[in-house]
């Protein structure tokens, strides 16, 4: 795929400006497609539905032109998805051993004055969370 291959801090910053815009944009969609649901749920013949429709094909129509604008910085940025590109411009070790510390603070219960500011093992890689949106 043609597109630069170093990321630059302009770069970076687009691209997160476009994550967070997807994001935005998937959870107004999810909710205009909640309410039109709610709606013909809620009405005999699908009354009243046309407000909530109307505004579920204003999200989407926005969320193509976002797509569009995001199929663009991906040509650029030489990446498939936005995933490949934040993955691929993550900072390497550069000759040094990963540090094994997690530098998450402690829960509040497992403080114990002065010890609670030492680094601490990892105890496993469960901290990665993800979200997941689903429509029922």
């Amino acid at each position: 795929m043609a597109g630069t291959s170093s990321t630059t801090p302009e770069l970076l910053q687009e691209g997160a400006g476009l994550l967070k815009q997807e994001l935005l944009l998937g959870t107004e969609a999810l909710q205009a497609a909640q309410a039109l649901r709610q709606a013909l749920q809620d009405t005999a013949a699908g009354r009243g539905t046309g407000a909530a429709l109307l505004a579920l094909e204003a999200v989407l129509g926005r969320l193509r032109e976002f797509h569009r604008r995001l199929d663009g910085f991906l040509a650029r940025a030489g990446a498939e998805r936005l995933t490949a590109f934040f993955a691929r411009s993550r900072p390497r070790a550069s000759g040094r051993a990963r540090s094994r510390f997690c530098r998450a603070p402690r829960p509040s219960s497992m403080r114990c004055g002065a010890s609670s500011r030492r680094r601490r093992p990892c105890s496993s890689r469960a901290r990665r969370s993800s979200i997941s949106i689903s429509i029922s």
